[in-house]
This record gives structure tokens, C-alpha cells and sequence, in this order.
């Protein structure tokens, strides 16, 4: 049940700096939730709810805190882009207390989107001065069976699964470098032995779901590992393909060249193909959820390892859809090989990647073979 909210008034509000006070300023205030010898939040527990329609969502939270002097409780249920979804008021805190906050329309987490919003607590005592904060990642999705198939957010996802061996042993930076090497893989599901639910709050921020105990989810994993193995065998005996990759990623990053000559040589992502040719670009989206729109399409044109043009547009290419999108193409007077090239880069930073990361990719050879002739 959603509590009374106390309004703060006199001194107490014209002193105020929270974003919950009368008089107070807007936007969150962020740290570790813990201040030395004053009132701190000890525990946390948090349940989300989606409704059947998927538009409105509910978000439970409990918590026990050190009630030895007089303090008041804020809340605030934040999107990424710092717009408030929902707020609670100050109220007393109790040394166990619980509360709920709605949000209407929600927008939902899926794999290939990561969509998180923030919990943001505040500890204030009687005069509205700050104890203590502390920041949470709440993510909204919606699992259900339905005619012998499980669906996320009514629809069937598509899991590319690994299993979690010395799973139990990871945690802090160590856990989220695993997790970020596995997106970046292109897995989005982890087949876990024993629950955990830190972990699987951590999970949400990087894209992949968790599952304990699934017989099928654990052979599809199998045979996925026993698939990417043979991949990669292959990739290592093409030095020539792979050189010819890096040095075109490196051409297209310029300074990034790092992120996107891809190192690791990860297999292709198997959401995305591009298929170039000197018009323009065709891309096949295989999401379940996701538009391309939410990466930026970049493409470029080297010939003797130089680029003679690049840019970026917007690919507007919704999931289970195939778009064709023309790219501007210049007359090449010279003779000789041009690659053109044109890549779907992550357009903000994420838990697993920075911005400017390559997750899919395409190319085209072109071949002059006479001067003063434009192709």
C-alpha cells in the first residue's frame, strides 16, 4: 500500500535541498547509501509487476533501515533520461517498512534493449538535511506460459544461452567483465545451477536473462558453445579475412579503431545482417524486440587505406523487417579495389559496450579497372 505522504513546511522546507520538498530543487541526488554514525538503509528487497496489458507496471519495495533517530523516507522511480515515472513523499521511516510505486505507460525490458529505470532513496532527518542515498536499477518484464511456449512481454524471445561455470565464485568487477564479454558475444541467456538474486539484478543491466534448472535451456546452451567453437576454428584459419576485417575497422573507427577491429573476431551478430552495394545498404533485422533505429548506421568508402567518405544516418528498420537504405556513393575515377563498408554502431554507452561499438556489420568489394572511368 502506497503510503501518506508529509508535507514539509516552515524552516524545515525553506532549508530543504530534496527534490521531494515543497521548496526543494528538481533532479536526484546519488551516492553509496551509507553515512558514517547516521540513519542508513541495511537491506533492500525489490518485486516488480506487469500487468497483462503491458502498458502499467507496479514496483514493491521493502526495506529495513537503522531507525535510531527521527528520519524521513523519499523515493523516486526515474528513466534514464532523468524524466520522473513516480514519487513517494517524505514518510517516517520505520526499522521495517514497506511501500509501492506505479508507473503508467511503462516501458519494458527485454534482452535486446536493456531498458532499466532508477530507484533513487534519500534518508533525511526532522530539518530535510541528507543521511544517506541510495541508487537502484529496476527493470519491468512480464514471463508467461502460453499454449506450451514461454513468452517475455507477450512474445516468444529467441535465446542464444551459456552456462555460468564459476559462476558461484564470481562477483563485483570480475562478474560484470564476464557478463560484458558474453554480451558482446551476442548471448543473451545464462543457465545458472543455484539462484541468486544479486546476480540477476546485475544480469538485467547487461541484456541477459537468467535460468535455473531448465534441461532444455542447458542443451540448447550446449549446442550453442559446441556451434561458436566450430566458428571460431574456422575464423582462425582465415588470417587473410581476418586482417582485411581489422583493417577496415580500424579505418572506420579512426581513433576507436580498438572497439571496432574486434580483436576477439566474436561471431557475427545473429540479430542483424547488411548486405551493401554501391546504392546503399540492405538490413535485415531478426529482433524479436528491437528497432535498428536505436543504433546509428554509419558507412564509409577506403581505397588504398584511406577513406575517401564516410558518414551515418538513421536506420528505421523495425523487428522481423527488411529495409533498404541508400547511402550516397561517389564516381571513382581511380583504378584499383574500393571496400565499402557500413556498420551498426551502439549509440550511447552501455554496461557492456561503449558508445561507438560495432554490433553488426557489411561490406562490399568494388573494382575500377580503369582510370578516368567512374564506376
Amino acid at each position: 500500500m502506497r503510503p501518506e505522504g508529509v508535507e514539509i513546511t516552515g524552516a524545515a522546507a525553506e532549508n530543504c535541498d530534496s527534490p521531494f520538498c515543497n521548496a526543494g530543487v528538481t533532479g536526484p541526488r546519488y551516492g553509496n547509501g551509507k553515512v558514517e554514525d547516521m540513519l542508513q538503509i541495511k537491506r533492500i528487497e525489490i518485486n516488480t509487476a506487469v500487468e497483462e496489458n503491458l502498458a502499467e507496471a507496479s514496483v514493491e519495495v521493502r526495506l529495513w533501515a537503522d531507525a535510531g533517530q527521527p528520519a524521513f523516507l523519499c523515493a523516486q522511480l526515474l528513466s534514464p533520461d532523468g524524466g520522473e515515472a513516480d514519487r513517494i513523499l517524505p514518510v517516517s521511516v520505520e526499522e521495517e517498512m514497506d511501500f509501492c510505486m506505479q508507473i503508467s505507460p511503462v516501458r519494458l525490458w527485454n534482452p535486446e534493449e536493456a531498458f532499466l529505470y532508477d530507484l533513487v532513496l534519500e534518508l533525511r532527518d526532522e530539518k530535510m538535511q541528507l543521511l544517506g542515498t541510495t541508487a537502484k536499477k529496476v527493470g519491468f518484464y512480464r514471463w508467461e506460459e502460453k499454449d506450451g511456449a514461454r513468452l517475455l512481454n507477450g512474445v516468444r524471445p529467441v535465446r542464444r544461452a551459456f552456462l555460468a561455470k564459476g559462476w558461484e565464485s564470481l562477483s563485483g568487477e570480475e562478474l560484470r567483465a564476464y557478463l560484458a564479454e558474453k554480451r558482446r558475444a551476442h548471448y543473451n541467456t545464462v543457465v545458472a545451477k543455484k539462484a541468486d538474486r544479486a546476480k540477476e539484478e546485475i544480469c538485467l543491466e547487461y541484456g541477459i536473462c537468467v535460468e535455473y534448472e531448465n534441461s532444455r535451456i542447458e542443451h540448447d546452451a550446449l549446442a550453442e558453445q559446441a556451434a561458436r567453437a566450430e566458428y571460431r576454428a574456422a575464423l582462425a584459419g582465415e588470417d587473410a579475412n581476418q586482417a582485411a576485417r581489422a583493417e577496415c575497422g580500424a579505418a572506420l573507427a579512426g581513433e576507436d579503431a580498438n572497439r571496432t577491429a574486434r580483436a576477439e573476431h566474436a561471431p557475427a551478430n545473429p540479430d542483424f545482417e547488411l548486405s551493401v552495394t554501391q546504392q546503399g545498404v540492405l538490413i535485415e533485422n531478426h529482433c524479436v524486440y528491437a528497432n535498428a533505429s536505436q543504433y546509428d548506421l554509419a558507412y564509409s568508402l577506403i581505397h588504398n587505406g584511406k577513406i575517401l567518405m564516410d558518414g551515418r544516418k538513421k536506420a528505421d528498420v523495425p523487428p522481423g523487417q527488411g529495409r533498404f537504405v541508400e547511402l550516397p556513393y561517389p564516381a571513382l575515377w581511380e583504378p584499383g579495389e574500393y571496400l565499402y563498408r557500413a556498420a551498426l554502431l551502439q549509440k550511447t554507452d552501455t554496461a557492456w559496450a561503449q558508445k561507438g561499438f560495432e554490433e553488426a556489420a557489411g561490406e562490399t568489394l568494388i573494382l575500377n579497372a580503369f582510370a578516368g572511368q567512374p564506376v
